[in-house]
């Protein structure tokens, strides 16, 4: 059961700092030059150990056979 939350948590994660880089709605502006964009990058390299873990959990599961196969 924890293990689902955990893959739960990091999809949020990512999917949010996606989310945040992409709409025009920010902290910092996109349009004050370079602080704009710094806090799009800073948040997307926080978000770089949940993808992986979000990646190798899910690959995990699809590289293993299925019993009885």
């Amino acid at each position: 059961m924890l293990e689902w939350i955990d893959l739960i948590k990091s999809a949020v994660i990512v999917i949010g700092a996606l989310l945040y880089f992409v709409l025009p709605i920010d902290l910092l502006p996109d349009g004050v030059p370079v602080a704009g964009r710094v806090d799009d990058v800073l948040l997307l390299l926080a978000a770089i150990p949940s993808f992986a873990k979000l990646y190798a959990k899910l690959g995990d599961g699809l590289d293993k056979p299925k019993p009885g196969a």
